[in-house]
């Protein structure tokens, strides 16, 4: 489970005052974003955060909140701790993040997706190395398991795929879902300049009829989960927001381009994991596509970068278990 819920969090304090481990699962990829700046989804306004969010904020204020509270009562925490909750409250109203994540978060073991993710948790949470397990991305071992991680993507069209992460609903970057949308057709008004399709993956919270109709009507393709694989395979390039998603293309070896352009320039840097991918385009305007569509730029063996990042593929739940039960012990 995450951490990052105040509710969570209260079972997690609570277990540790009876002495019972607890491990923290974190959900999906977390290096797809950067974690050493406190804004890592780029500008948000506070009031159209708070008024998308006010059922979960009532929720907070009359249920999560209060349950923190009385967490730390109960255990007999000291200032330092209702301090810290203040502080982190007043964090998140801002749109902002902890670099550091507050003590409450962190669990006797942590769980992540893939390789590249160790350093986030040992950074941000405080972590042992040795009490952090990488235990494979599900969306993959798990939902695509005919999946040949190494195979080689066919281009049989000029396409580009976009994959999108929501934000508008998070209150960052765009205004509202209008101005999403507008974002998407001035895209594709673009790409049909230059002669390519167009194609988008949205959030599932992104999934408004009036957004699919209005974007369908303009020839756009929204794609589905069962063939986000073949669309990505025969795509040119994929153009990301900071999405757990990204693997996909990643494992395919595509060029993926950073959407850092018109609203979304506000995030103007990504994780690592997606500043250092091999094939990864910062992407500040539209000509930035054209000249990536124009690169050849290929890489010639990409199976170690994706074994030491996107990685572990093979993690049996036995391995898991077995080193988890090894190091609660010790």
């Amino acid at each position: 489970m995450s951490l990052d819920a105040f509710s969570h969090r209260a079972v997690n304090i609570y277990a540790k005052s009876k002495g019972i481990k607890t491990v923290h699962l974190f959900h999906g990829i977390q290096s797809i974003y950067n974690y050493n700046s406190p804004k890592p989804f780029g500008n948000s306004n506070i009031v159209k955060r708070v008024w998308q969010n006010k059922s979960h904020l009532l929720k907070g204020v009359i249920f999560f909140w209060p349950m923190y509270l009385k967490s730390l009562y109960l255990t007999h925490s000291n200032f330092v701790d209702y301090k810290e909750f203040f502080k982190n409250l007043f964090t998140r109203i801002m749109g902002k993040m902890d670099i550091i994540a507050p003590k409450s978060s962190k669990a006797d073991l942590a769980f992540v997706y893939i390789n590249a993710d160790v350093e986030y948790a040992v950074k941000r949470y405080s972590y042992n190395k040795i009490n952090v397990i990488p235990i494979g991305n599900p969306d993959i071992v798990e939902k695509l398991p005919k999946l040949n991680y190494f195979q080689k993507p066919i281009k049989n069209k000029k396409l580009v795929t976009y994959l999108d992460t929501s934000l508008f609903n998070y209150g960052y970057c765009f205004k509202n879902i209008s101005d999403f949308q507008s974002h998407l057709l001035d895209l594709n008004t673009f790409l049909k300049k230059i002669n390519y399709q167009f194609s988008v993956k949205l959030h599932p919270m992104s999934e408004d009829s009036n957004l699919i109709k209005k974007i369908k009507s303009e020839g756009i393709k929204i794609v589905n989960n069962s063939e986000l694989f073949k669309v990505l395979s025969e795509s040119n390039l994929v153009l990301v927001e900071p999405s757990s998603l990204v693997a996909l293309p990643m494992i395919l070896e595509l060029p993926i381009g950073l959407v850092k352009w018109g609203k979304v320039k506000s995030i103007s840097d990504y994780g690592k994991l997606l500043e250092n991918y091999p094939r990864s385009y910062s992407i500040n305007c539209y000509q930035d596509i054209r000249d990536t569509l124009n690169t050849f730029n290929t890489v010639n063996n990409l199976s170690v970068w994706k074994n030491n990042s996107l990685g572990p593929f093979d993690v049996s739940s036995k391995d898991i278990v077995n080193r988890s039960l090894k190091n609660l012990i010790i």
